[in-house]
């Protein structure tokens, strides 16, 4: 009947209209039995090729794509009811893929893992005795030849051959000037030792809280920092100095964090923070120090002073930019006080106060500065200005004697850093070190980059200076710095630092931490900062783990 439909249908085009009109089909009839060849020929291409031999569909378009029309899906199957002949299927909605449910640890369940992790890590460090050559950072300085602070130029250039026995066991240093020598006794203040001894501690944080004994003068806001920071010298011991900073627009709750870090410093038992205070100093005292600088040409760098150029017509003097960029924000935080015991009456600001320590560089300006290695090349020193430093800090990268020192100094601080949230450090930036002159510069040049005062006497020692912009509930995961473990190839762990880090479990961090820290600091050190910071030594202690799975214990743990 198609067929005939066909034949009659091509009347349409002149070659059925020659049949007696009694004979033809309407004209309905016939262009539905053309429109019925047309569908029935696209559907034998389809069958060709979207079915095998077999009778399964290939994958393919369906026939409602090749037709361009949507009501030509084919029918469905699994026993749904189909439609009447004649008549298109609807397309069916596309289904949305639904979203696995979020499987939620249990939150005892997950402490309970944590804690039972963190303490196999901690076993994993004291189960067996060390067999290490060195039992430490400071140690393994000691014992290299370095300590002697004779570079390898200055030996090779005498001819010097050393034996074994000859290796020093310390860095003697050059002897203490008469007049430094009994600055410790005398003060109770130490500004050579590094690491520092926490027993001596009290009595030099006591010296520093005596304001009376303060003559104040200020640091000029340089390139690169807009803080504002002022340095105290002693009266009865001019040789003794204290860093000073108040609150500053812009760099979080400083004073605050500086000293709090510190006392985080001392419960790990790492001693790299010189001893840190808060100490309260009534404003006026401040002002009448920045007024004598009111006409320093340059004390303000002219890049942050340019919005006060353009909105006045002049940048602000010294005085006035303590005014706004630091009293004005202790303020407007209600830090400030009107009842202080020393101070009845006047309007106190709350300052950091810490130590200078003597004969401090930058570990770049050092004998330990990375790269360069004897033997084999260590990290790229430019490439250490970079976000991706901790790369190098895999355990099997072939260090030279020199560059796994430094290296070493950097997994220790790495992570201080993760745990208070430091996002403001790195190889190049903020990187410190007493003592480590460079002998072949003094010699060529005395007095010059290494500074002109006293050498630091013993092994030169890594220390932490600047813990400013620290203490974040949240820090941003893709940030190297703060994240040691944004490479998986961070997998060096200093020994003697991991292991009194992972002696505080869960719970016991909190607590020994609130013990010690000075109410003044409970602005900086909330709660959930706390739980923050014991979330990140639990992650610590899992991240060892997997590192020890990965690569064993002796290549994970260096001294």
């Amino acid at each position: 009947l198609q067929f005939l439909y066909l034949i009659d249908g091509l009347g349409l085009f002149g070659l059925g209209g020659r049949r007696p009109p009694t004979m033809r089909t309407s004209l309905i009839v016939r262009v539905t039995g053309g429109l019925f060849f047309i569908y029935t020929g696209l559907l034998l291409m389809w069958h060709s090729s979207n079915v095998d031999a077999s009778g399964q569909i290939r994958q393919g378009k369906p026939l409602g794509r090749i037709i361009e029309t949507p009501s030509a899906e084919p029918q469905a199957a699994h026993g749904e009811e189909g439609h009447a002949e004649g008549t298109a299927s609807p397309q069916p909605p596309k289904k949305k893929k639904k979203k696995k449910p979020k499987v939620t640890e249990d939150p005892a369940k997950r402490v309970a893992r944590i804690s039972d992790e963190h303490r196999v890590a901690a076993k994993a460090l004291t189960d067996k005795p060390w067999e290490g050559v060195y039992q430490g950072l400071d140690d393994r300085i000691a014992k290299t030849v370095l300590a002697d602070c004779l570079t390898e130029k200055k030996e090779k250039k005498e001819g010097r051959t050393r034996a074994p026995e000859e290796h020093p066991t310390a860095c003697k240093g050059a002897p203490l000037p008469e007049e430094w020598a009994g600055l410790h006794a005398a003060s109770g203040c130490d500004v050579f030792t590094v690491p520092f001894d926490p027993a001596s501690d009290l009595k030099c944080l006591e010296r520093m809280a005596d304001t009376s004994d303060w003559n104040i003068t200020a640091q000029p806001v340089s390139h690169g920092a807009r803080s504002v920071k002022f340095t105290a010298t002693s009266f009865k011991f001019p040789k003794l100095q204290y860093h000073i900073k108040p609150l500053s627009k812009g760099m979080g709750l400083e004073p605050m964090t500086e000293t709090a870090s510190y006392h985080i410093d001392r419960l790990f038992g790492l001693n790299r923070v010189p001893p840190t205070r808060i100490v309260h100093v009534p404003v006026k005292w401040l002002e009448g120090v920045a007024k004598r600088y009111d006409n320093v040409t340059d004390f303000i760098y002219s890049e942050w002073n340019q919005p006060h150029v353009e909105k006045t017509g002049r940048g602000l003097v010294f005085s006035e930019w303590f005014e706004v960029y630091s009293v004005a924000v202790s303020r407007k935080l209600k830090l400030n006080r009107t009842d202080h015991p020393d101070h009845p009456g006047e309007e106190v600001i709350p300052v950091s106060v810490q130590l200078f320590i003597q004969d401090v560089r930058m570990v770049r300006s050092s004998d330990l500065a990375h790269g360069g290695g004897v033997g084999v090349r260590g990290p790229d020193p430019d490439e250490l200005d970079q976000e991706n430093w901790q790369k190098y800090l895999h355990p099997e990268y072939p260090y030279s004697e020199k560059d796994a020192i430094g290296m070493l100094w950097e997994s220790e601080v790495a992570l201080f850093d993760y745990i208070i949230g430091n996002r403001d450090r790195a190889p190049n930036k903020n990187n410190f070190i007493a003592g480590g002159c460079p002998k072949h510069n003094e010699h060529q040049n005395p007095g010059g980059r290494c500074g002109p005062g006293p050498r630091h006497p013993g092994v030169p020692a890594f220390i932490a200076l600047d813990q400013g912009k620290t203490f974040h509930e949240t820090i941003p995961m893709d940030s190297i710095r703060v994240t040691p473990f944004a490479y998986n190839t961070f997998c060096v762990f200093e020994r003697a630092a991991l292991r009194k880090i992972l002696e505080f479990e869960p719970g016991r961090f909190r607590t020994s931490l609130m013990a010690v820290m000075d109410p003044a600091l409970l602005i900086a050190a909330t709660d959930g900062v706390v739980v923050a910071m014991e979330e990140r030594i639990q992650k610590i202690s899992i991240r060892f783990l997997t590192c020890v799975e990965k690569y064993g214990v002796e290549k994970v743990l260096r001294s």
